[in-house]
């Protein structure tokens, strides 16, 4: 016999698809599931007389793990891809892989957190990995919560909080970890449906602060490439990247800051490919608000500071 599990509150039409003899789909009425949250004492409703909760794209779960010589895929409350809510589910190489999915193009993953396990992963950094969204999560740096900042590795981490998507075009998606590619066995997210276009994107961010030696990111309100809101990240304490697509901007909510007491002398903001080199007198604070980076080339990029080579760098992708 053939069954399926739903997943997910809605109502869900039944249709031939495709012309059944000569009468076309619709002329065989209309039939749906109607999945809800809560059944009504009849059985013949969902509870409360209203319909059930469409599903909004986004499908909750819980930890993404990476440890020593595997992956683990902690289930949030809901299951979905034929797990059971709650569950663990680890890669065993050769055995067991770990398969997200089928979702559509347009949905998004919200993982509580990407983590690596601080008892099982006590001497090695793991990075979650998957190149075709430029995404290379370093899960132990003691940045974006993983280690208290100065922590060491193995320390007790909160990971970092992993929105991935929406996805924009059908396809395998391979997780891996750069640091060890072949060691976790296999993880994947499998997308289907139509490609969308890829409409520019607008990243709003605080500002950046030019200081001796590093580049200081300052994170505005939203999270974006796997940094938290209003998270201060240091370009000499971890490696950082922005990941955009051709046709973003990144705009500067407050502009650029100089601080005068982190900064022998005056600084530089550059993108030598993009065409820009601003100069940022010392002790100048919040110039050029609302400023915007255009990202109107492909390429990888350093956000350096062309006056002084000793400025650790940020990378910028533009794919």
């Amino acid at each position: 016999p053939w069954t399926y599990t739903f997943n997910v509150a809605g109502e869900w039409p039944i249709s031939s698809g495709t012309a059944d003899g000569d009468d076309p789909p619709e002329e065989h009425g209309r039939a749906v599931f109607l999945i809800c949250e809560e059944i009504s004492a009849d059985g013949k409703s969902c509870a409360g007389g209203g319909e059930a909760a469409a599903f909004d794209g986004t499908y909750v779960v819980g930890d993404f793990i990476v440890e020593d010589g595997k992956f683990v895929l902690e289930m949030g409350a809901t299951p979905y891809w034929g797990y059971d809510a709650e569950q663990g589910v680890p890669t065993i190489p050769g055995l067991n892989e770990i398969i997200i999915g089928p979702i559509q193009v347009g949905e998004i993953l919200s993982f509580t957190r990407c983590r690596q396990s601080g008892s099982r992963s006590p001497d090695t950094i793991h990075h979650l990995t998957i190149d075709a969204l430029g995404i290379d999560f370093n899960l132990d740096d003691g940045r974006r919560g993983s280690d208290p900042p100065g922590g060491t590795i193995g320390e007790p981490d909160e990971g970092v909080t992993c929105d991935i998507g929406p996805f924009t075009a059908a396809g395998e998606y391979l997780i891996y970890d750069s640091t060890d590619p072949d060691g976790h066995g296999v993880a994947k997210i499998i997308v289907v449906g139509e490609a969308t276009a890829a409409g520019a994107t607008v990243y709003t961010i605080n500002e950046f602060n030019l200081e001796d030696g590093l580049i200081e990111l300052r994170m505005a309100a939203t999270p974006y490439w796997g940094y938290e809101a209003e998270a201060r990240l240091m370009s000499n304490e971890a490696a950082l990247v922005i990941t955009v697509n051709v046709g973003d901007s990144i705009v500067l909510e407050d502009g650029f800051n100089v601080s005068s007491s982190r900064s022998s002398s005056d600084r530089h903001f550059t993108i030598t490919e993009l065409g820009i080199d601003i100069l940022v007198l010392v002790g100048e604070r919040d110039i050029m608000p609302g400023y915007a980076i255009e990202a109107t080339t492909a390429g990888t990029f350093s956000i350096h500071d062309s006056g002084d080579p000793g400025v650790v760098p940020i990378t910028l992708i533009v794919q």
